[in-house]
């Protein structure tokens, strides 16, 4: 399921929870997953976060101001969501962002 701001995303998470209670399938996802919720990312632990890193260097010069300066702290929270799952998956999303590993793991850990 492609989901990418914080009310995308928890419309899906709660979507799957009740579709996932009791069950250990853990082959759920979200693609993007750009922006969560504080209280959203404790729900990864069931759902696979599948990210686009390259999309934070090629919205970082307009994100800040679409999101505000709250939301922008749970934008791309790469570290958050690998905390939460304890794996994170990444992709280019090509040929929106161009294919460039390099580029793509900077992101991640930058």
């Amino acid at each position: 399921t492609h989901a990418i701001g914080d009310s995308a995303n928890h419309v899906v998470i709660q979507t799957y929870k009740k579709v996932l209670e009791g069950k250990q399938d853990r082959r759920w996802r979200i693609e993007h997953a750009q922006v969560v919720s504080p209280e959203d990312f404790a729900q990864f632990n069931t759902i696979i976060p599948s990210v686009q890193p390259t999309h934070a260097t090629s919205d970082m010069y307009w994100a800040e101001d679409r999101l505000g300066s709250k939301r922008i702290h749970n934008a791309y929270a790469y570290k958050k969501l690998l905390e939460a799952y304890g794996k994170l998956p990444l992709g280019t999303d090509f040929p929106v962002e161009q294919v460039s590993p390099m580029l793509t793991f900077y992101a991640a850990v930058a």
